[in-house]
Order: structure tokens, then sequence, then C-alpha cells
């Protein structure tokens, strides 16, 4: 009777997962069209560049970016691959999730469980089937640990280093790995030193000829959306908001599974359960390298650790169904419920009045300008996705995240968010032709003090946040230096 209760369980889940997202069926970031500009430019002969010809590590992942472009090699638009390769992507994932609880959990029920819960969080309902790298960095971090589970550490290391090129951040699992071999009993003192050296060359075998690519090729080890995300400077007197926006937004988005997380984790330390090390080392060095980077945190970063806080809850639930099954099951229930709540409150709302702005406002614009602007021309963005793919013109990226001028970046990332929000106040240092500017009032600027700022088309975005439901609104200046 369990079981059957169980594989039903497992159905609705996988059921509700896929409603949820045909309700979201358009939904990509605009992230997504950095991605695709990059992959047209592989495909084109052009470069890892997003303006032609000009190399910039402008994206988080080096692999999803070659992956993408796939589709371009045949002539075709890689919007919808980049969609279905990210929902297969998170599939494969959802199995090697499996595979990995099967470690912990030898109840077939807790098994199921596990996974119906991983398919309706709905963060990762957001997060999936957009385009994004978020579920190929899932399925890494996953694989890493199947192997280091099953003891094949040098696999486990060789993806570890792959990861690198998906989500840098996962560089944290390589000391995580380390630390837990190097406090294995069960491994003699010598095979221990042995397996920890040639784990480290492996990673670096992994790691190195692309780090000396990448410098060589873009001046920079790192994707330029380290920088342009965190800060780098950590500074103690901003460690208590840091922490509490890091905890809103991880709380935010699995508070149930945190709470069961901490009541598993005390059964853990009083059972001195040493197999869950790896993964809490995992979760907390993640989220302490978040801390001191300062970054600016978004729900999708924390994916790449919400499957190992659900394991760990799972060691609640385990002794939760042991003493009645049916109380995991109201629980279970609960949780469908909370789900479906922020779903239809916050994701579904967001995600069709943000597709509504992709369509209706930021493609338009893109179009606009390749249609209405001299060749040559310089565009500075706020947000460069969908205009700068849909567009051939030159971006200069106000966020600096696409740019090749290493310098360039360092000067916008040095100004005050205010100023970074109001590129208007960049151009005395940005030499452009053309500005592209969003402002949360429907009032344009008309001038800077060197500059004149010609209105020539104004666009409305419904909703660019997902808890910020007032429209942004886009202008688009030509810009003239005043003659003095």
């Amino acid at each position: 009777m369990q079981r059957k209760l169980t594989i039903s369980v497992l159905l609705l889940s996988v059921i509700f997962f896929f409603i949820f997202q045909i309700l979201k069926f358009s939904y990509s970031p605009d992230d997504t069209y950095i991605y695709l500009k990059y992959s047209k430019n592989i495909a084109n002969g052009n470069g890892f560049s997003f303006n032609t010809g000009e190399p910039s590590y402008g994206v988080t992942s080096f692999i999803w970016a070659v992956f993408l472009s796939t589709p371009f090699l045949f002539g075709t638009d890689g919007f919808w691959f980049a969609k279905f390769a990210d929902l297969l992507v998170f599939i494969s994932a959802a199995f090697v999730f499996y595979r990995l609880v099967s470690f912990f959990f030898s109840d077939f029920n807790i098994r199921l469980i596990s996974v119906s819960l991983f398919l309706i969080n709905p963060w990762v309902i957001r997060s999936v089937f957009t385009g994004m790298e978020t579920s190929l960095a899932i399925l890494i971090i996953l694989i890493v640990f199947q192997f280091f589970y099953q003891r094949k550490y040098y696999l486990g290391f060789f993806f570890s280093g792959l990861s690198l090129f998906i989500r840098p951040e996962t560089a944290v699992i390589v000391p995580v790995l380390i630390l837990t071999l190097i406090f294995d009993n069960s491994l003699e003192l010598n095979r221990k030193l042995r397996i920890i050296v040639l784990c480290v060359i492996v990673f670096l075998m992994t790691v190195t000829p692309f780090l000396v690519y990448s410098n060589l090729t873009f001046g920079t080890f790192l994707p330029n959306t380290v920088s342009g995300k965190a800060s780098l400077n950590f500074v103690p007197s901003d460690i208590f908001p840091d922490v509490k926006r890091i905890f809103t937004v991880f709380a935010l988005i699995q508070p149930f599974e945190i709470f069961f997380a901490l009541l598993g984790l005390i059964l853990i330390i009083k059972e001195k359960d040493f197999r869950y090390i790896p993964l809490i080392l995992w979760i907390g060095g993640l989220l302490l390298l978040y801390l001191i980077a300062s970054a600016a945190v978004m729900a999708r970063y924390f994916m790449i650790v919400y499957p190992f806080v659900l394991v760990i809850a799972m060691r609640f639930f385990e002794q939760l169904t042991i003493r009645n099954y049916y109380y995991s099951l109201i629980l279970i229930i609960i949780m469908f419920v909370y789900s479906s709540f922020i779903f239809f409150r916050y994701v579904k709302p967001y995600s069709d009045n943000f597709t509504a702005g992709v369509e209706q406002c930021l493609i338009p614009l893109g179009k606009w300008i390749e249609n209405n602007t001299p060749a040559g021309s310089r565009i500075l963005v706020n947000d460069v996705g969908a205009i700068g793919y849909n567009t051939s013109r030159y971006i200069i990226d106000a966020a600096a995240l696409i740019n090749r001028d290493l310098e360039l970046n360092k000067k916008i990332l040095s100004l005050s968010v205010y100023q970074k929000e109001n590129p208007h106040l960049m151009l005395d240092f940005i030499e452009t032709d053309y500005l592209v500017e969003k402002k949360s009032l429907p009032v344009p600027v008309t001038e800077t003090k060197n500059y004149r700022l010609e209105l020539l088309e104004k666009w409305v975005f419904p909703q660019m946040w997902v808890f910020d439901p007032n429209p942004q609104y886009f202008f688009l200046y030509k810009v003239q230096k005043k003659v003095r």
C-alpha cells in the first residue's frame, strides 16, 4: 500500500512539474540571449564574442555557450534548442539525484519522495526550461558527488574541474572533497596521500589548459560575471546585511526543506553519521563564499546546493516515515500546496510579464536599433541580452559583463549602485552614439553636464523582478556632446 502511494506521489510530482513548465512555456531570462549571441558568433566563425570578432568572457558557462552553438551551425535559431536542452539536462539530473539518494537511504519510499520534492520546488521549476546553465551545473555537481561516494575519486575531481567552466563558484567543492578524504579514517595513510595527490593532479590537468587559454584570449581567468555579480571586496561591517540578504533568499527558496534539514542535521550529529559531511561542507562552503565575495545572490544561484539540502532534510523524513508513513505524506501534501501557491502567486505572473517584456520591449528595441542606426554605431545598454541579440551594432554593457575592455569594466564596477543603474552618468568616460536606459518612472533624461540626450523611442517592460510588480521604462537616446 505504501509503495503504491509513494509511486502515486512521484507521478503526481512529475505531472505538476510538466504542467508548471507548460504554464511558463516561453519564459527565459535576458541572460539566455547573452548565451545565444555568443553561441551565434561561435557558429559563424566570429570567435567567443558578444560583439563580433571581439573576444570577451561575458557568460558564466563557457561550456554551455559552446554547446548552444549547435543549432546555429545548422542555420537554425537557438532559442528553443537552448530551452529543451536545459529541460533534458534537468531530467538527467533528476535521475542522478535518485542514484545519489540511494547511497543514503535503502527505503524505496524515501528515495521516491526525495525525487518528488526535488521536482516540485517552485524555484527549481522557475530555473528549469529557461535555456540557462543552471540545470547543467546541478547535473555536474550531482555527478561529482555520485562518483565520490562510489569512491571513483579521480572521475569526481575530473568533473569538479569541468564544473568550474559551468559555474566558477563550484571550485568550493575541491577543498570540500580534499578535507573529506583527509579525515576519512577508512583509508590507510599512504593510500590516502596518494589519492589526494593524484586527485589534485587530475583537477589541475582538467582546468589548467582552459585557464591559460582564457587568460591569453580574454585577459582574465574568470568570467566577467564573477566581478559583475560580486564585489570580491569583503568588508566586516557588511557581514550582517550580507548574511541577512543571503539567508532571506535561501530561506525563501526552500523554507520547509531548510527546517527539515536542520532537524535532519540534529539526527546526523547525534548519530555521528559521517556520510553527510561532504554535503554539509559543500552547502556551508558555498554560502560562505557568497558571503565573503559579497555576491549579489539570486534564487537560481542556490539551485546547485538545493539537492543536498534536500538529502539532509530526508534524514528527518526517514525518521518520520519509520514512525508513521502518513505523517510524512501529510507534510508532502503541505509542500505541494506551498509550491503551488508560490508558483501561481509569484513565478507565473512574473514569467508571463517578463516574457511579454522581452517580446514587446527588448526584442523590438534591438530590431529598431538594427534598422534605424548607422552601421558601426556604438550603443550603451543596461540589459544587453535580447537587445544585443537582435542587432549587429556594437554594444557597450553598462553592467560590465560582455565588455572586452577590462579597464572600462573596472571603472564601471567602481561606481555606486545609483550610477550603475543610470548609465547616462557614465558618458564622461564611455564614448557612445546611442544610449538605452531603463528607469522606474516614465520620465526621460534630457541632458547631462556635457551631453544632450535626444529621445528617439520609449518602450514599457511590464515586470523585471519577481517581487517588484512595477513596470520599467526603456528609453533610447541619441547622444550628442555639447559644444562649448
